[in-house]
């Protein structure tokens, strides 16, 4: 979508630069445009109507190619003062309109399952707050799953990832760096449950956007596959 975007936008300056040069050079036979210059632009909105969104209305950029083809220097102006600023502000109007959807669509594929499941219909919806909050609580849900522990927030996390005792082991407790990742991941989901969970399950006030949801979701999602790729430790081990 972006792609498109910006072929397009480039081949409208491409277009409006052509434009002006035909109704600024001079002289005019018979208020005729050069015709190599019509043929550039009818060029310019072939291609732009090969990237066109097939659900975007079309009939303004195809008589810019009508237009053209007539090689008349009053139809070049009606280009450059009417239908260009048009097709202009149709395609900014249309892409701005699509911000939202496109991405969700790209957030989708980062997303652990869990929290697709739990978290991806709500932000489709802009339920912000709702999709962060739940995506937690699914995380959390998950690393109870795979403990078997009933607790929560630090105190589950504690007792889940313990260097002594351990339910899971996130890389191996048989090195210090080890045992430092371990001790890192107990501190990154001590501050995800005290620093999004918590404020967004007892405030209704929210500061976030699409980007910053999208944003905790992907984090979400990264605790969430830490977890499940986590090894249980074999007894005596």
């Amino acid at each position: 979508m972006v792609k498109n975007y910006i072929s397009i936008n480039r081949r409208l300056r491409s277009l409006a630069s052509l434009c002006r040069d035909a109704v600024e050079s001079e002289p005019h036979d018979n208020g005729l445009i050069l015709p190599g210059i019509s043929d550039y632009v009818q060029r310019d909105v072939r291609d732009i109507l090969r990237v066109w969104p097939f659900d975007l209305e079309s009939a303004y950029i195809k008589q810019i190619g009508q237009r053209a083809g007539q090689k008349d220097l009053k139809a070049f102006q009606e280009i450059l003062s009417d239908l260009l600023p048009q097709v202009e502000d149709q395609v900014d109007d249309y892409f701005a309109s699509r911000t939202v959807a496109d991405l969700s669509s790209t957030v989708m594929d980062f997303l652990h399952p869990a929290i697709l499941e739990s978290s991806y219909s709500q932000f489709r919806a802009g339920k912000l707050r709702d999709s962060v909050f739940n995506a937690f609580v699914a995380v959390f849900d998950l690393l109870r799953t795979k403990t078997g522990l009933e607790k929560d927030g630090a105190q589950l996390v504690v007792e889940a990832l313990s260097l002594e005792r351990p339910r899971l082991v996130i890389s191996t407790l048989a090195t210090e760096s080890g045992r430092s990742e371990q001790k890192g991941f107990i501190q990154i989901l001590q501050g995800a449950y005290l620093g999004v969970r918590n404020p967004k399950a007892h405030s209704l006030a929210s500061d976030l956007d699409e980007m910053a949801a999208a944003q905790y979701l992907v984090f979400a999602s990264l605790l969430a596959r830490r977890i499940d790729e986590a090894q249980t430790p074999t007894p005596g081990s």
